[in-house]
């Protein structure tokens, strides 16, 4: 391997590790919401030129921001983290994470309420 191949292949890994730090820093905060609005103010622009720079109308943003939006399409990702000049991993994670909490949420209530039903089905005097 030559010097320049040496080179490039330490360029690229420090690509790659610089990307992953991104990545860590944006993961560390709670949900995909909180982080599109973080980012957004850490770089010092609005709504409205987020909607210029990915090509997302302006309620598209404010409805991720405000988390209306939980499950927004990969496309959508790739284009506000290209904005932000971050992976899109970096978001990838929080969506993961939130989606995994509703679940477990939905299993419970479903478990209550299952359970509720038992109990209730068990006080019940009717005779058939």
């Amino acid at each position: 391997m030559t010097n320049e191949d040496k080179k490039q292949n330490e360029e690229t890994t420090n690509t790659i590790l610089s990307g992953f730090e991104k990545a860590r820093e944006v993961r560390e905060s709670k949900s995909l919401s909180e982080k599109l609005k973080e980012q957004r103010k850490h770089h010092g622009l609005t709504m409205q030129e987020i909607s210029i720079l990915t090509g997302l109308s302006v309620s598209a943003v404010s409805r991720l921001e405000s988390g209306q939006t939980v499950d927004p399409k990969l496309s959508t990702i790739k284009r506000l983290a290209q904005a932000y000049d971050l992976p899109y991993e970096a978001f990838i994670y929080s969506m993961a994470t939130e989606l995994d909490d509703l679940r477990v949420e939905t299993k419970r209530v479903r478990m209550l309420t299952a359970k509720k039903t038992l109990e209730d089905i068990e006080n019940d005097d009717t005779e058939f």
